[in-house]
């Protein structure tokens, strides 16, 4: 068997998995190179895509520029806006022309001290306050206008009390040269708001599909953060881009499946010898590990099982129990009513060992003739549940089992556990205490459970 074993190794290691490696390395390389192929076109048309926002942004912030450097550097606006206030002009003017002639969204005449003069909101004059209007951003818009080096003039991106915005802003003077003193100076600043209405003009302009602002429910693949003068993001701006890598996907993506498939079936085809030999080992291995009558685990099995207990206990796993099982009484059953009795009983009572664990975790094994040996993470190492659920061994063992000549047969067990780590970490060691716990129970009048450390204490639990 151990011979056959490896012979199915030999051939796994030297000719299946090389064979699978190298088939499936190469797909995954195809796959990868398409993939990044596709991904590479796509990433460049839309950062061909964003750099076209931006321009638009940037296009749109200059076209306001210019316009404000008019009104600041016209003398009737002057006139009528710094030197004698006149708020029906500034109405007529500024808040309705701006808004009518231009579609800018508000218009404000911010004086020396920082505060709003004059405010329009959609052509209409109102009584608000600077901060409630523009809350973020207009402060550095208005630094750049008032630059000694500068036009007196400047455009970027801010939020608005509409949400984000592009706005420019320009001194107030008589003429293209005047340049006031700042406690005198007047500025100008004029906001288009980037809501549905702007947005759907870009998206006329330029090829935007379904340019919108993003929000945490309506995030798209292409988008452009939105950043005022200080750097700061204040929205983002989402469109449907192109994605040319995905016309690439639909084309390479079958032609990649159909050559997969094609090396599938050869991997299948000329893995079929190699399958039914798994089973064949499978099976000479199972026969190896398991008892023959009772299909239980045998010492192979419960020696593995335990090895792999304690290395796991020792790198900090769960204590467990080693219990150690003799049947009573079955040698007069096996002598009285012969061997096929017996072994019937012997199954009768594999059965009922193995409802009484956990199948997922413990082990029950036969070591053979009327011995069983458990490897149990039930009770987790306590001995109040571990001596209940040994006498529930015993008790149900000790449920009289039908023979086929039609008459019953009644035995019942003495039970030796060992603790890990309290007894030992040591997987010979446990049995070994356990098998000596279940002799000393055999002494001090069987059909009872006996922990090992009550043996070295010289206790004997009554039955």
């Amino acid at each position: 068997m151990i011979a056959s074993q490896k012979a199915y190794t030999h051939l796994v290691r030297r000719v299946l998995l090389p064979m699978i490696g190298l088939v499936a390395l190469l797909l995954v390389g195809l796959l990868a190179a398409v993939w990044v192929v596709a991904a590479h076109q796509t990433s460049a048309a839309v950062g061909e895509e964003i750099r076209l926002v931006r321009s638009a942004l940037a296009m749109r912030g200059e076209y306001m520029r210019k316009i404000a450097l008019d009104y600041g550097t016209w003398d009737e606006a002057y006139q009528n806006l710094v030197a004698e206030p006149d708020a029906a002009w500034s109405d007529e003017n500024i808040g309705f022309w701006s808004s009518s002639h231009y579609g800018f969204d508000m218009a404000l005449v911010v004086g020396p001290d920082g505060e709003a003069e004059y405010i329009a909101d959609h052509g209409e004059r109102v009584s608000s306050s600077m901060s409630a209007m523009l809350p973020d951003g207009a402060d550095a818009i208005v630094r750049a206008a008032v630059l000694p080096t500068g036009e007196g003039a400047a455009s970027g991106l801010l939020l608005s009390d509409a949400g984000p915005a592009i706005a420019a802003a320009a001194i107030i003077r008589r003429g293209e040269h005047d340049q006031p003193a700042e406690a005198e100076r007047h500025v100008l600043i004029l906001v288009d708001v980037l809501d549905d209405k702007t947005l759907a003009q870009f998206e006329r302009a330029y090829p935007l599909a379904h340019l919108r602002l993003e929000t945490p429910s309506f995030a798209a693949a292409a988008s452009a953060a939105i950043v005022d003068d200080e750097g700061r993001t204040i929205a983002r701006l989402a469109w449907d881009g192109e994605r040319p890598g995905d016309d690439l996907l639909r084309v390479a993506i079958p032609i990649w499946l159909a050559v997969a498939a094609a090396f599938g079936l050869l991997i299948w085809t000329g893995t079929g010898q190699v399958r039914s030999s798994t089973r064949i080992v499978a099976a000479s291995v199972h026969r190896a590990t398991h008892d023959a009558l009772t299909d239980l685990p045998n010492r192979v099995l419960l020696f593995e099982r335990l090895d792999a207990a304690a290395r796991a206990l020792g790198e900090g796993g769960a204590p467990f129990a080693v219990a150690y099982l003799d049947l009573d009484g079955f040698k007069a059953v096996n002598d009285r009513h012969g061997h096929a009795e017996g072994d019937r009983v012997l199954c009768a009572v594999a059965a009922r060992l193995r409802d009484l664990v956990a199948a997922e975790r413990d082990t029950v094994a036969r070591l053979g003739g009327d011995e069983f040996a458990l490897l149990l993470f039930s009770g987790r190492g306590d001995r109040g549940r571990l001596d209940g659920l040994a006498r529930r061994f015993i008790a149900a063992i000790e449920t009289p089992i039908a023979l086929g000549n039609g008459v019953e047969a009644s035995v019942s067990a003495t039970v030796g556990l060992s603790l890990a780590p309290g007894d030992s970490s040591d997987p010979l060691a446990l049995l070994r205490q356990a098998d000596e716990a279940l002799y000393a129970g055999k002494r001090a009048g069987k059909r009872r459970a006996l922990f090992h450390d009550s043996v070295e204490r010289g206790l004997a639990p009554a039955a």
